[in-house]
């Protein structure tokens, strides 16, 4: 998976205020339409897709009970296609859609809070100036990132280390190719809103966030200061490319099995949509933040929804679950914390 795109889709989604995801629902019409123009334009020679799209889908069910699995990408390249008659079904004979988080999940007190939390670090305690606690090697360089961006060095020195690592990510990474409004969940959301049929959330989206800012601000910082040090100081894309704390699976190491060059620049989008939807294709670094971040995004988040699906069962019902395909690949996917429950979803197609 590319890891930038999950992040930075799965941070937008957390601090999503609230009506933002009405307004992308609005908008997939006119990304729809733009979609239809970039391809005919010419599109992207490696989003060429020679095969029918068929992304995995499993279904867990009990005498009264049937939930179907999919895993999604939050945001997509136009005219990347990845509907299938079986997903249409599917849609048509459920019940309810449930996404990570919903538009129920913005707004509030708590999300505000969040929100300017994310934004500013307090003015004292443990949250010291960040060029103080960076090495010289790298502080120099902090100045030089302040430069180049534009934000300045008190502005940067105020935001907490997690915002300002996925911020930099994606300033430097191209993201052009990709529309949030053409995400898989948005599609869907807009799809259920139409035939009038509910939509739900599989976890409080102020949580999850609350606790990636309780990741210890001690490993961003010294995970910035070796990616500080490494970097030109002229490049901000190049800031990341030591991958020092997480990154993507590189080229050398992706599985040569879907029929797609592993130095395609939609790799990880075509495997998905091939069906391979159970391969672990995230790296976060074998560092003390990598797997600390790979807890907090994945496994804690995995296990309790393991939970909330086991729960479901106990109630009748028909529901498609569509959260990001990350969440179905490894050894502890949320496929094998069901498992761990003694509860298999099969894989149908």
């Amino acid at each position: 998976m590319n890891l930038r795109i999950a992040v930075t889709g799965l941070l937008g989604t957390l601090l999503m205020p609230l009506g933002a995801a009405a307004q992308d629902v609005a908008d997939v019409e006119t990304a729809e339409a733009v979609a239809v123009e970039l391809v005919e334009a010419g599109p992207h020679p490696d989003l060429a897709q020679d095969y029918e799209p068929d992304p995995a889908l499993w279904v867990l069910s009990d005498h009264d009970t049937t939930i179907y699995l999919l895993g999604t990408y939050h945001a997509l390249p136009p005219g990347f296609e990845w509907r299938t008659p079986l997903l249409d079904r599917i849609m048509k004979s459920v019940d309810e859609l449930v996404l990570e988080t919903s538009d129920a999940d913005a707004g509030g007190q708590k999300q505000y809070t969040l929100t300017a939390r994310i934004m500013d670090r307090p003015a004292s305690g443990k949250a010291a100036s960040i060029a103080a606690r960076l090495s010289p090697e790298a502080r120099e360089k902090w100045s030089m990132l302040a430069r180049t961006t534009g934000i300045g060095e008190t502005m940067l020195d105020r935001m907490p280390p997690l915002s300002i690592v996925f911020m930099l990510d994606g300033m430097g990474g191209d993201m052009s190719d990709f529309r949030d409004s053409l995400g898989v969940e948005t599609i869907l959301t807009r799809d259920f809103q139409r035939m009038g049929k509910p939509i739900g959330s599989i976890e409080d989206s102020v949580g999850v966030m609350t606790n990636l800012m309780a990741i210890d601000e001690a490993l961003w910082i010294a995970s910035l200061d070796e990616d500080l040090r490494d970097w030109d100081g002229e490049d901000i894309a190049t800031l990341f490319s030591n991958g020092s704390h997480f990154g993507n699976t590189s080229a050398n190491r992706r599985p040569d099995i879907t029929g797609i060059a592993a130095e395609n620049a939609f790799y990880s989008e075509h495997m998905w949509a091939k069906g391979y939807g159970d391969i672990d294709d995230m790296v976060f670094g074998d560092g003390e933040l990598g797997r600390t971040f790979r807890r907090v995004l994945l496994e804690d988040r995995n296990r309790a929804w393991s939970f909330w699906l086991a729960d479901r069962l106990e109630r009748p019902g028909t529901l498609l679950v569509a959260v990001g395909s990350a969440h179905f690949g490894g050894a502890d996917s949320v496929l094998a914390m069901l498992r761990e429950r003694g509860l298999e979803a099969k894989r149908i197609n």
